[in-house]
């Protein structure tokens, strides 16, 4: 005979996305240029320029080194803002 087992209700979890458009501008806004982001990260102009799209696939590695240059030139407290504002979009579904 055959166990049925119950499924339990799953809470799915969204991550919290960054605004990666918000953070460059930031750092625009700031004196960092478009060549130096690009510069400081080891990238293609062309690859920094693509950031910009809202739907650019930064990349973990990139993302960290873009959060840390962000720090560096607009302030720990901007960045810890823009972070903030991240995890305040992420949200647990009702199981």
């Amino acid at each position: 005979m055959a166990v049925k087992r119950s499924r339990a209700a799953v809470a799915y979890i969204s991550p919290p996305v960054i605004n990666w458009q918000q953070i460059i501008s930031d750092l625009h806004r700031h004196g960092c240029s478009q060549y130096r982001i690009a510069q400081h990260l080891g990238v293609g102009h062309s690859t920094a320029r693509a950031w910009l799209h809202p739907k650019s696939d930064i990349g973990y590695g990139f993302g960290r080194a873009l959060i840390r240059l962000h720090a560096r030139y607009c302030g720990a407290a901007m960045t810890f803002q823009r972070l903030t504002e991240a995890e305040d979009c992420a949200y647990i579904s009702p199981a």
